[in-house]
């Protein structure tokens, strides 16, 4: 019984080392760092303007 015990074991830290070693070799190397997609979005981004119903609540300050 303890063979079975330690074969699963090995077994289970072969599988673990496996998907470990796969998402490493399967990684897309066109992918952005972070700092990479920092810099993008800062050069690139624009004001965000939200859909709104027209109706804020009465707490709410309005810039304009």
């Amino acid at each position: 019984m303890t063979s079975k015990r330690v074969t699963s074991f090995f077994g289970q830290i072969t599988v673990c080392l496996t998907l470990i070693l796969f998402s490493f070799l399967f990684k897309d190397p066109s992918a952005l760092t972070k700092a990479q997609a920092k810099e993008y979005f800062e050069q690139t981004a624009s004001t965000l303007k939200f859909l709104t119903t027209g109706i804020t609540p009465a707490e709410t300050k309005n810039a304009d």
